[in-house]
């Protein structure tokens, strides 16, 4: 394991936070998008991922965040911020409180509020993800014990 990086912690208790779409969802959507192969693939890879480790893992976080990307770049903003929020609170509940993977999360959600003309909303999430980036440096900069 690198420097700096904490370990997931899984025996955390997982709030029964929403959770990526069901199967039958994930299916509606992937047919429902014949026009978007990436959003089809991901959400396919998404569907598998749940399948492996279930809807809480990091994993599935990840790829959750993924889809997001994808709809905020097709300017689909509500369907981003939902990705992007599911996303967020799996990283919230299952990695270190200044794992950079939180802040990466945290300035997309920002950006697609921008997008969405929530200024305000935006800066909110930026200096969040910056205080935790600025926490993760310092963290890192410690000499190891």
């Amino acid at each position: 394991m690198s420097a700096g990086l904490r370990r997931i912690d899984f025996r955390r208790r997982h709030d029964p936070s929403p959770t990526a779409p069901s199967p039958d969802t994930t299916q509606e959507v992937v047919e429902s998008r014949p026009d978007d192969p990436d959003l089809r693939r991901a959400l396919l890879r998404l569907a598998s991922r749940e399948d492996a480790f279930g809807p809480r893992h990091p994993d599935v976080a990840s790829e959750l965040h993924f889809i997001g990307a994808l709809h905020h770049e097709a300017a689909r903003y509500d369907d981003a911020l939902a990705y992007y929020n599911l996303a967020l609170a799996i990283r919230e509940h299952t990695l270190s409180s200044d794992h950079p993977e939180l802040a990466s999360t945290l300035e997309d959600l920002a950006a697609t509020r921008e997008a969405q003309g929530e200024a305000a909303e935006a800066e909110e999430l930026l200096a969040r993800a910056q205080r935790l980036r600025l926490q993760y440096r310092q963290l890192k900069a410690r000499p190891a014990s």
